[in-house]
């Protein structure tokens, strides 16, 4: 068994390359942590009623101070979905005052001007106020539209005199709030002034970005299969067959039995299925690579100094239709009607250049020849360290701290040079 225990680092900014959306944020992905320490405080708030309350009048003051009137009117018409979304991508932060930052930019709120907001947010800290609406999004965005809907159709748009009043629930000493039904909650659970039935803020787990082993073998096995094909000459391959090198392979028969001589045949005509495997025919064949997922060096997961929120940050691209600005080629279109010139902003979050990763491969076999080709893998990606995704527009480079001697891949590659014309007519080149 050989086993390769490393750090990288980020060289450009790293996307993990999830397919999970926050908005208009694609996030990274996550991974539910214990935390080594939890966080537990006595909360300013009495009930989860009070401190619900005090949440929702933050986002009311938001919602209101939001520019509908250049809307277009298809916008208008999912605005709550986009305001759902975009109040839990702007949790992808450290602090409540960031996060008011991001609600506001989100929707082009150039400056606030209400003193209460920041009355209540002295009243939270930090993990308390994100964690509820991280938790709660649907059911505080419900209750606010509720709100909302009964004041256009009972007050038609006036501003309610009593508007300012509402906080006078919240008093600078710890009082009970009454104004829960405001946001038509009831009172339930119970709630006393004896300070052993106050109520507690516990956090005991984190969710903390990584890059899956998962995604890091994918982009191993398209590299290896790839140089495996240059080296031995092979040009061309049938889709099944090229499935079965490239992706993992797929089950094609439904028989009960292996032929284990064809299994140990394939191995032997390429040495990178024994150790990524692949499904061919019948079989599986199980590879004697075990890859890692590549983890942050941070306080979450006992390794570093600095929180995982000290690594993160928010990369941007635009994608537009530059043929309607092109001027010397003509642009023929089935349509007579004149397009305006159209452009979509998107964003990521990724990983901040610095960032420094554990990581590491284990290679199973006593397989000398396979022992060889697991340097060998290690080598072409020192020559090709990139991770994660939109590696395309400057994203994924990392630096790898670990060090492969020639001579631990030239097995490998002396093995496949002698053998080179029996695995053109395994693999049919001719």
């Amino acid at each position: 068994m050989r086993k390769i225990q490393y750090t990288a680092t980020a060289l450009q900014p790293i996307f993990t390359g999830s397919d999970e959306d926050a908005g208009t944020l694609k996030t990274l992905r996550r991974e539910k942590v214990k935390l080594p320490k939890a966080i537990r405080h006595k909360s300013w708030f009495k009930s989860e009623n009070s401190r619900r309350v005090a949440i929702l009048m933050i986002l009311e003051r938001i919602w209101k101070s939001i520019d509908f009137e250049p809307m277009r009117a298809m916008r208008k018409l999912k605005i709550w979905d986009e305001f759902s979304s975009k109040l839990l991508a702007a949790t992808r932060i450290k602090t409540r005052f960031q996060f008011i930052n991001e609600l506001c930019r989100f929707f082009n709120i150039k400056a606030l001007n209400d003193d209460k907001i920041s009355d209540i947010l002295q009243r939270f800290s930090d993990d308390e106020f994100l964690n509820i609406i991280r938790e709660e999004q649907q059911f505080l965005v419900l209750l606010l539209r509720n709100k909302r809907a009964k004041e256009k159709d009972t007050y038609k748009r006036k501003k309610q005199e009593n508007e300012d009043s509402m906080l006078e629930d919240l008093p600078e000493e710890r009082k009970e709030d009454d104004s829960k039904n405001y946001f038509g909650l009831k009172n339930y659970g119970k709630e006393t002034d004896n300070d052993s039935d106050k109520l507690y803020f516990s956090k005991t787990f984190d969710r903390v970005p990584y890059i899956s082993g998962n995604s890091i073998r994918g982009i191993l096995r398209r590299l290896v299969m790839y140089d495996f094909c240059q080296l031995v000459g092979i040009e061309k391959l049938e889709k099944n067959m090229y499935h079965q090198l490239f992706t993992g392979g797929n089950i094609t028969d439904s028989t009960i039995y292996e032929d284990i001589a064809q299994r140990e045949k394939y191995i032997a005509m390429c040495p990178m299925i024994g150790l990524f495997g692949s499904a061919i025919g019948n079989m599986t064949i199980t590879g004697e690579l075990k890859v890692g997922a590549m983890r942050p060096i941070c306080k979450e997961h006992r390794t570093g100094d600095i929180s995982f929120w000290e690594l993160l940050n928010t990369e941007f691209g635009v994608r537009r239709d530059d043929s309607k600005l092109e001027r010397d080629i003509k642009i023929i279109t089935e349509s007579a009607k004149k397009e305006k010139p159209q452009q979509m902003k998107y964003e990521y979050e990724v990983f901040i250049k610095g960032t420094e990763f554990n990581h590491q491969f284990i290679c199973v076999t006593h397989d000398e020849l396979i022992e060889s080709a697991f340097y060998h893998t290690l080598s072409l990606f020192k020559q090709t360290p990139f991770v994660g995704g939109a590696s395309a527009i400057g994203n994924g480079h990392i630096s790898l701290d670990y060090v492969v001697d020639s001579q631990q891949t030239a097995l490998y590659l002396k093995y496949l040079q002698d053998s080179k014309a029996e695995i053109q007519d395994y693999f049919k080149v001719k």
